[in-house]
């Protein structure tokens, strides 16, 4: 076999190869995917704005517990203490001559 009829061999073995199509649906597929990831980036989004919300809210929640806890606390001991000095001052006798 010499080179030229190599070189038509070969271009006729090529001639029989099919060219390649894509699928009909491969567009599709790839929007469809594209459009899923964007909506669970939003619902993703949205949980941690939920959580985040949540986590505010308790903190200000824990944060007013406490400031009432100190203020009864505070006004607690000033009742005891005016309590303490209230009857120490009711118990000394007072006589009119």
């Amino acid at each position: 076999m010499n080179k030229e009829e190599w070189t038509d061999y070969i271009m006729e073995s090529a001639s029989e190869v099919k060219e390649v199509e894509p699928d009909p649906y491969l567009f599709q597929n790839v929007v469809s995917s594209i459009d899923r990831s964007e909506k669970s980036a939003t619902a993703n989004l949205q949980f941690r704005l939920g959580w985040a919300a949540v986590f505010a809210l308790v903190i200000t929640v824990n944060a007013s517990a406490l400031a009432i806890y100190k203020v009864k606390t505070i006004m607690q001991s000033k009742t005891e203490a005016i309590d303490a000095l209230s009857d120490e001052i009711n118990s000394n006798t007072t006589y009119n001559y």
